[in-house]
């Protein structure tokens, strides 16, 4: 009888809150793209923030960008974020961030893309600087 109480105030737990205003409006068009892209030298890593339209048209997007390091040094987060116009059938990058690199850094780095305030794209990446 428990077993069976858990499980509907789960349901019912679980139905209210995807009918909360969270709105994700991922595109299904399959008509932009988003990557993090990385280029690496000896002593630094530069992270970007990479947007893709092609559609004919061009669009109205806002990003975030942020990048999160955590090391031996200390612990940083780096926030950027915009608004631009896209030309169509373009790739543009909308940010990039350069640190130092050390041994054992980790970099945390997400990208979300918004259209009219609704989250369209994400992207996520974890690095790590790891002695092999």
């Amino acid at each position: 009888m428990n077993y069976l109480f858990v499980v509907m105030i789960c349901f019912l737990f679980v139905g209210y809150s995807t009918n909360n205003k969270l709105d994700f409006r991922f595109d299904t068009t399959n008509k932009f793209k988003c990557s993090i892209r990385t280029s690496k030298s000896d002593s630094q890593i530069t992270f970007s923030g990479i947007f893709k339209n092609e559609k004919n048209e061009p669009v109205k997007i806002s990003y975030l960008f942020i990048v999160t390091k955590i090391g031996n040094s200390g612990n940083s987060n780096n926030s950027q974020s915009g608004e631009i116009f896209v030309k169509g059938n373009t790739e543009t990058v909308l940010s990039k961030v350069t640190n130092n690199l050390l041994e054992n850094d980790i970099y945390k780095i997400k990208l979300k893309i918004f259209e009219n305030k609704n989250i369209i794209l994400s992207d996520s990446l974890e690095f790590d600087n790891f002695k092999k």
